[in-house]
């Protein structure tokens, strides 16, 4: 940029090492996962394999829902799916799942249900890195997905503080 005046290269690696780091660190954080943002009478609308938020959190574990589109997910395959890990979109709570299918959900029986919100995945910034820190130390396989959970509500660290 600018005839060479400008390294950009160095200065981006430079912007994106901690977030790379922190991501690189959350893999296996959980073996499956799903992001549900709303329920519907047709199944739910989850984080699919052609979003932003379904490729972030593939980053945590297999994304559920990877092979589907257009935010599609039926009842049928998540409860094949079985996650083990999901995440609801505020203001979803565990409650708004139907009992049949949370029943048939080791997510629900495991107590790996989280709600997030969601502009956290939908609109990413520069706190990306520490939503990623927070998320991963929520799911992670050996804190049996309880750490810095708060009845259920996955605890954001505040950038400001």
């Amino acid at each position: 940029i600018f005839y060479g005046s400008i390294d950009s290269k160095n200065i981006a690696d430079a912007a994106t090492s901690e977030l790379k780091s922190t991501i690189a660190a959350a893999s296996g954080s959980c073996e499956s996962i799903a992001f549900i943002m709303n329920v519907s009478d047709d199944g739910f609308s989850a984080a699919t394999g052609d979003t932003f938020a379904g490729d972030y959190i593939a980053a945590f574990g297999k994304n559920i829902a990877e092979d589907s589109t257009d935010y599609t997910l039926s009842s049928e395959e998540l409860i094949a799916a079985d996650p083990q890990v999901i995440f609801l979109a505020n203001p979803l709570e565990s409650s708004d799942i139907d009992e049949e299918i949370a029943g048939q959900l080791s997510a629900f029986t495991d107590g790996h249900v989280f709600v997030i919100d969601a502009t956290l995945m939908e609109r990413p910034t520069c706190r990306l890195a520490s939503v990623t820190k927070a998320f991963s130390e929520a799911v992670r396989k050996d804190t049996g997905g309880s750490k810095n959970a708060v009845g259920g509500y996955a605890e954001i660290p505040d950038s400001n503080n």
